[in-house]
């Protein structure tokens, strides 16, 4: 008799495990970093951590809102710390983050101190990390990042063409003086754009005057009316920032001279530099790169999910080849639109694309490919 309960109770088991096996929400229990093992298409959720520059500025702020957004797409979440456009905080900021255990770290360099440091702080609490918008300059400050286990990748726009396609549009509208107005010296965006503008237009027969540097966006009014107070004979004002710009047209307003005859330029698409566009205060702008955090991400989801990106050498990717989008008047409206509306130029399944847990066959050369044809990804949003 105790053989036959036994018997049924063992039959009860094995019939109650199959049930457990066929139930479409049952889970397994997995470790950071491994993909659930799901019939409901459920993965692990990651938490990054983010700095922000200082907040504030529109294209600072951008950034960190689609690498939110993006996140959400994954199930996972963005800490994000306010470095106050201080050196200093970026490190301890960056401490207290990795005291909460974040599962990675996407990091926007300005100084090139910085990322010999934060990558001896991911290297001591054994976190990934990527660089997004802004890498070393230098290779022998780049070998700190390289060399740490730890880097999973970097993803940068091609902040010299951004240059260049504005030169070229300020020389093609006849423009020959000009002056810019930038962030502080050792911003590689900023360094990049400037080189990049500098060498196109005095190869275009045209001539730089001279440039005012701003420690950040809020002293960008009062530089540039020094900057145009100085160079009166300037006929083109580059801005190499968006909120840099923005500040030397406010500066032209206040101003009761030719200085409203300047035309301007300027890296860095926001609805503000759109409506300026359309209201003519604007000549022409570039832009959209604030992505290139979110897409870092993915790089950072590939590598927890244990499919690491690597690039044709089998070392972590370092793609600098996000294109800018240049933005014509008749799209202008529709970008503010689309803003407003909270939406983004990367669609969810586009973001999804990208990694491993819904494309098994996305490599190097997918997210490169995505990265050259970004232009026509944004515009298909808004044309």
């Amino acid at each position: 008799m105790k053989v036959k309960v036994l018997s049924l109770l063992l039959a009860l088991v094995m019939i109650l495990g199959l049930v457990a096996a066929c139930d479409g929400n049952a889970t397994t229990t997995t470790t950071p970093g491994t993909t659930e093992t799901t019939a409901g298409d459920s993965f692990a959720s990651y938490t990054f951590a983010h700095n922000l520059w200082g907040s504030g500025a529109y294209p600072l702020e951008i950034i960190a809102k689609e690498a939110k957004t993006e996140l959400a797409v994954f199930g996972c979440e963005l800490d994000v710390a306010d470095n106050q456009f201080t050196v200093d905080k970026v490190v301890t900021d960056l401490q207290a983050q990795l005291a909460k255990d974040v599962d990675g770290v996407q990091f926007f360099g300005v100084a090139p101190t910085m990322f010999a440091s934060v990558a001896q702080l991911c290297n001591e609490a054994k976190t990934p990390f990527v660089l997004y918008d802004k890498i070393p300059q230098t290779e022998e400050i780049f070998a700190a990042v390289k060399n740490s286990e730890y880097f999973v990748g970097a993803i940068s726009a091609e902040e010299y063409a951004a240059g260049v396609g504005m030169a070229e549009a300020a020389l093609a509208d006849g423009c020959s003086k000009a002056i810019l107005v930038r962030a502080a010296v050792g911003d590689y965006s900023h360094d990049e754009r400037e080189r990049g503008f500098t060498e196109t237009f005095v190869a275009g027969g045209g001539e730089v005057l001279g440039t005012t540097n701003c420690a950040d966006p809020s002293e960008a009014v009062t530089k540039s009316n020094d900057l145009i107070t100085a160079y009166p004979e300037a006929d083109c004002l580059y801005g190499l920032g968006g909120d840099f710009v923005v500040g030397a047209i406010n500066a032209i307003k206040s101003r009761n001279d030719d200085s409203s005859n300047l035309k301007l330029y300027a890296t860095d698409i926001s609805p503000d530099l759109a409506q300026a566009l359309i209201d003519g205060e604007l000549n022409g702008v570039n832009g959209g790169q604030w992505v290139a955090g979110a897409i870092a991400n993915t790089l950072l989801i590939n590598y927890l999910d244990g499919h690491p990106i690597l690039d044709e050498d089998g070392n972590p990717p370092v793609f600098e080849n996000l294109q800018m989008v240049n933005l014509a008047i008749e799209d202008a409206q529709a970008f503010i639109d689309m803003m407003k509306e909270n939406k983004s130029p990367i669609s969810d399944d586009e973001y999804k694309s990208l990694t491993y847990r819904y494309n098994p066959d996305v490599s190097y050369q997918t997210i490169s490919d995505f990265l050259a044809n970004y232009p026509d990804t944004f515009l298909a949003k808004i044309q």
